[in-house]
């Protein structure tokens, strides 16, 4: 776990026992109540794991596909002189 991930256990435990309310949790974290009741949920389901984020570790959609990545560059044509 990052160590921005890492800090956004306690809030969720704490949300969880009922020391705090969503809302508290979320001004806290500066996102909507809505988003932080849903990492919460997922955070009882799955543990600390459920806070990481989904794509890492997974290649970006913008990638360059694996033959354009193999082609050699081109260098710039040389200038006559």
């Amino acid at each position: 776990m990052s160590r921005k991930e890492g800090p956004r256990a306690g809030l969720r435990k704490a949300a969880l026992a009922g020391k705090i309310t969503n809302a508290d949790g979320a001004l806290a974290r500066q996102a909507s109540v809505r988003q932080f009741h849903r990492v919460t949920v997922r955070f009882a389901a799955e543990g600390a794991a459920g806070l990481r984020h989904r794509r890492r570790g997974q290649a970006s959609p913008r990638r360059l596909a694996a033959d354009v990545r193999a082609r050699p560059r081109s260098c710039k044509a040389p200038t006559p002189g």
